[in-house]
């Protein structure tokens, strides 16, 4: 779902030193037992898990299966638009396959492996006889659709586009149907190779090819337009702003982002259509009415509170247990490097690592949230110079040895670092 960046080395400096200092003050459950080495303990609740059900065997939250349940809240299979847009796109979109259990939650059958699934337009035109990817022909061949998406063309002028076009027919038409829903839910499916990983290693392929969806649809109407055909164009430029305003109800940024995107391109073209209709008032204002009918752009801050937040939670939790992928930020190669990663990962306190992080999710989401945009970036410059002081306090070897050295509990200093730490990362 995201994509994160390698840990710093000065985090498993620091928990090389400190390990031997902290380690002894091992962590005790609410009952006073003592937690096993090597499996945290992590209170469930609002505060720390954020979610606090469902759990796994263990006794953790298991945030793939949360989240799956906050996002279908209302979708069925009749509803959601991502079951029509898999019947446009088939089960590889991009080449990834997406598992039975994806198609299973949406309540469809999964698409077979040949059929009329719409097609790139690099690929088209890999396809066609006499067309070499490099040559100058190719380039050219290429450069058409940039040209279809922002001015009104015929068939004639850009035969490529309008052969590509015409090759989708099928697809588009399932795109545009899909469009016309109002939920778009895209389950949360881990492959066997990624659990117990989580979240960070969930791939979005059907997000990714909205972007090129968007573009055929805008490219359609501009050719449209240009023989004539206003009304169908019209219908189009719609279609591609609900297509992105659907996609942008995922839970990440990034899917917010390529939601941004795609209303960019329709909204472009918008223009373009019409400069070269030249409506009158009447069709202005029907043409008004037609797009404040549109789904609302959804708000970033949701984002924010919602996938983004629990991206980090799942990975701080995965983190905790051990799990290879999560230590892959932290871990050289050596077997010793190894053994002190985690004897310094059991002297940190998850609960303040996640309470922290939560804090820090609600603040942001409400800086986002404030209507006054001046007032809202002022708030948000503000997070952001208060998290730099907070790194800024533990930059360094000799900071991080004084401020343990200094502390009464070893423990909270190197808790606060590793929760900085995560925070700088992955904090949007």
């Amino acid at each position: 779902m995201l994509r994160f960046r390698p840990m710093p080395v000065r985090l498993l400096a620091l928990l090389h030193v400190a390990s031997a200092v902290a380690f002894a003050q091992v962590p005790t459950d609410d009952a006073g037992a003592k937690a096993k080495r090597g499996k945290p303990r992590i209170t469930v609740s609002k505060e720390v898990t954020f979610f606090t059900e469902p759990l796994d065997k263990d006794g953790y939250v298991d945030y793939v299966e949360a989240l799956n349940r906050r996002l279908s809240e209302g979708v069925t299979a009749e509803n959601n638009a991502n079951v029509l847009f898999y019947r446009a796109l088939g089960p590889r979109p991009e080449g990834v396959e997406q598992p039975e259990e994806f198609f299973r939650r949406m309540g469809m059958a999964r698409s077979s492996e040949k059929g009329d699934y719409f097609v790139r337009y690099t690929q088209y035109l890999e396809d066609e006889p006499g067309l070499t990817p490099g040559v100058r022909d190719f380039d050219e061949a290429l450069g058409q659709q940039n040209r279809a998406t922002s001015r009104p063309w015929t068939s004639l002028q850009l035969t490529h586009v309008a052969g590509w076009l015409k090759a989708n027919e099928k697809p588009l038409h399932w795109i545009v149907e899909g469009a016309k829903r109002p939920q778009c839910y895209s389950p949360i499916v881990l492959s066997p190779e990624d659990s117990p990983g989580g979240l960070m290693g969930v791939m979005l392929p059907g997000v990714q090819m909205a972007r090129e969806l968007a573009r055929a649809l805008v490219a359609r109407a501009m050719l449209r337009v240009g023989e004539g055909q206003v009304d169908e164009a019209w219908q189009d430029l719609l279609s591609a702003h609900r297509l992105g305003r659907l996609i942008g109800r995922g839970p990440t940024v990034i899917e917010a982002l390529v939601g941004c995107a795609i209303e960019a391109i329709a909204a472009a073209s918008d223009l373009a259509f019409i400069e070269r209709v030249r409506p009158t008032p009447e069709q202005v204002a029907g043409y008004l009415r037609d797009l404040e009918k549109l789904p609302p752009i959804p708000d970033m801050a949701d984002k924010i509170d919602l996938g983004e937040r629990v991206g980090l939670l799942d990975v701080a939790t995965t983190m905790s247990r051990g799990d290879k992928r999560a230590l892959s930020f932290l871990e050289r190669e050596g077997a010793v490097e190894r053994f002190l990663t985690r004897l310094g990962l059991n002297a940190v306190d998850w609960n303040l690592v996640l309470r922290n992080a939560n804090d820090w999710y609600d603040r942001m989401s409400a800086a986002m949230k404030i209507e006054n945009y001046r007032e809202s970036r002022q708030a948000l410059a503000k997070l952001e110079d208060e998290m730099q002081e907070q790194l800024a306090e533990l930059r360094g070897d000799e900071k991080l040895q004084n401020a343990l050295q200094q502390a009464k509990n070893s423990r909270e200093v190197i808790s606060r670092i590793m929760s900085n730490t995560l925070m700088s990362l992955l904090l949007p």
